[in-house]
């Protein structure tokens, strides 16, 4: 049989994809497990999840700093022996921060999960926070920072966040110069005693976990005391933008970067599901309607999207490109061009399908390991969806119309709505 290559073959469509379940166990100390135990391989990723991101800070970068030095030496070990200690087993550890929480993740294999999580109790429980160290931290810190405010990208996308949400709020908050110069090792004490040493924490494992694996975690979480933290208010957003538009020049820049966008809905919102396939009509996908135009027919630039990023309580939209400085004001004229179109105009039904098909089919993709699992049932869990969520991902996208996609366009994408920033030139 010859296969005639000039010949699409069928597509079958998604109609229902069900993800594997997560198992809830409350620990003996009251921490919460939640556990993914599926796929063959011997294999685990352990991950310890704090309230402890920016939003608790009282100084710009306690969170961030306090989470990297968790690493960098206790009484028993430096940092250099803890590195080998866990190399020696195989297991790579990471630790990284957010908005809301801090978190530490140990990758490796099942047979060494013993020895990774009594290491790990050491670093948690018995840190130093050596002066060092720390001056070094901050070191690098300034220098990746002095590299990123050379970038027109970079520096979009903070005036963006500071205007959309506030300097003050902890979305819109960056960490600047004088921020590091700042902040000091007892800065990281206050944070370390008040929001991680004994505070209450959530733990996922993915992989191949069974009983002996649970019980290993249980005995490690045994050591740890919940003590009551003290959280503040949850801070308000006051920041007016919209319809504004900021130009900030950047000398000798050869390119200009623009960011245009708003805040938005989460995840629980009842428009949450017309307005993804809306969005990435516009700007979501390698064949989106801003690709076509402005990469493809135009030539602006290598690539521009369009991004709705859920977070509790609200999101934001950003789209968001690179391009040389001649092009910034043809290219800002074409991107309201398209949402103008999606305005107006109802969206095909071969578009909308091949949409829709892209939007599962990516979901299906991020579904692949124990590990992306776990990925989709932790933003259920910090967001605070429903149980099943995602059991009805593929139906919410199916059923939304080309009536909803405009009405989304309309409600969403109005330019009155929006808040502009070019950095670089026009």
């Amino acid at each position: 049989m010859v296969l005639d290559r000039s010949i699409a073959p069928t597509p079958f469509p998604f109609q229902d994809i069900q993800i594997p379940g997560l198992e809830k166990k409350i620990l003996s100390n009251g921490n919460p497990l939640y556990i993914v135990n599926c796929g063959e391989q011997p294999i685990v990723r352990f991950e310890m999840i704090w309230e402890a991101g920016n939003k608790f800070e009282t100084k710009t970068g306690q969170s961030y700093f306090t989470i990297k030095m968790l690493s960098e030496g206790t009484h028993s070990f430096s940092s250099n022996e803890i590195a080998e200690k866990f190399a020696s087993i195989g297991y790579f550890i990471e630790f990284s921060q957010g908005s809301e929480r801090a978190m530490i993740t140990l990758n490796g294999l099942t047979k060494h999960l013993n020895k990774a999580l009594e290491i790990l109790s050491d670093l948690v429980l018995n840190p130093i926070f050596p002066e060092k160290e720390f001056l070094n931290l901050k070191t690098v810190s300034k220098q990746h920072l002095s590299v990123n405010l050379e970038k027109t990208s970079y520096l979009a996308s903070v005036v963006f966040k500071e205007n959309v949400f506030g300097s003050n709020h902890y979305i819109g908050k960056s960490l600047s110069m004088a921020d590091i110069d700042l902040i000091n090792r007892a800065d990281l004490l206050q944070f370390y005693n008040d929001f991680i040493k004994n505070k209450a924490f959530k733990i996922f494992a993915a992989g191949k976990i069974e009983k002996t694996e649970i019980d290993l975690i249980n005995q490690f979480s045994s050591i740890f005391i919940n003590e009551l933290t003290i959280y503040g208010e949850e801070p308000t957003i006051t920041a007016q933008y919209d319809g504004k538009q900021l130009v900030i020049e950047k000398e000798g820049s050869l390119q200009s970067s623009i960011r245009i966008g708003r805040r938005m809905i989460d995840r629980k919102h009842e428009d949450y599901y017309p307005l993804k396939v809306c969005n990435t009509i516009l700007g979501g996908y390698f064949g989106s309607r801003l690709m076509k135009n402005i990469r493809e027919e135009k030539g602006y630039t290598y690539g521009i999207s369009s991004s709705h990023l859920p977070i509790p309580n609200y999101g934001y939209l950003l789209i968001g490109t690179d391009v040389k400085r001649e092009f910034t004001q043809n290219t800002i004229d074409e991107i309201h061009k398209e949402i103008s179109k999606l305005q107006t105009e109802l969206v095909g039904n071969q578009e909308l399908e091949v949409v829709k098909n892209f939007i599962i089919g990516d979901f299906a993709g991020s579904l692949n390991t124990p590990f992306d699992i776990a990925d989709k049932h932790k933003v259920a869990i910090n967001e605070g969806l429903p149980a099943g969520y995602y059991n009805d991902f593929v139906q919410n996208v199916l059923s939304v119309t080309n009536q909803q996609v405009l009405e989304m366009a309309k409600k969403y994408f109005s330019k009155e709505s929006l808040f502009e920033v070019v950095v670089g030139g026009k």
